[in-house]
């Protein structure tokens, strides 16, 4: 009996993250409240209070369940692919938009933290995570830069950081212009052509 009251507890906190995603996602953060989400998850107001303090302790639990925009990008890539450092961080490129196109989960997310979360509504911990994960992203990008240039993979003459921060911003760019407008174009046809496009340009087999 405790084990099914415990799995029950679990999936009522699933279901009202899941309500509260549709929710931030069409309202806005600011604009959300508790009640909302509880009416979208068909529970009761004790019952989302019972598993959440307030409405930044849902962001904060549903920013934590999944992968936030770039990370995939650091967790994929060991000591010495055997594809090689570019042909790897080109493949996770690929494979995150993709994913993007088909995950409907990580689309309502990610749209939340990139479009629809106001300055300054949500609680310093969650800016703080958010802003320190893309950091991270960033930071271990350029160290990924700086292994393909020792490798020979990358024109000599590009700085690390430069080409860090330009597939960073790359990304994030192309993450943007479908959330906002997704019938705009194919983010799952277009998404090979886009990634080819910016990996042959730093590639030193097009500076030899």
């Amino acid at each position: 009996m405790a084990r099914r009251t415990k799995l029950e507890a679990a999936e009522t906190r699933d279901s009202l993250l899941d309500a509260a995603e549709q929710v931030f996602l069409e309202r806005g953060y600011a604009r959300s409240t508790l009640e909302a989400i509880a009416r979208r998850a068909g529970a009761t107001r004790g019952a989302i209070y019972w598993h959440f303090r307030d409405k930044a302790d849902v962001l904060d639990a549903m920013v934590t369940r999944g992968r936030l925009p770039l990370q995939e990008l650091i967790c994929g890539i060991g000591d010495s692919p055997p594809e090689g450092f570019l042909n790897t961080l080109h493949t996770l490129c690929l494979d995150a938009l993709l994913e993007l196109a088909r995950d409907r989960r990580r689309q309502r997310v990610y749209a939340i933290l990139l479009l629809r979360l106001e300055d300054g509504s949500s609680s310093p911990e969650t800016q703080a995570y958010v802003r320190r994960s893309l950091e991270d992203a960033r930071a271990h990008l350029e160290q990924l830069f700086d292994r393909a240039r020792a490798a020979g993979e990358i024109d000599p003459d590009l700085e690390p950081r430069t080409a860090a921060l330009s597939l960073h911003a790359y990304m994030l760019g192309i993450y943007c212009s479908w959330l906002r407008a997704p019938t705009s174009f194919s983010l799952e046809g277009q998404a090979q052509a886009m990634i080819k496009l910016f990996f042959q340009g730093i590639s030193s087999n097009n500076h030899a």
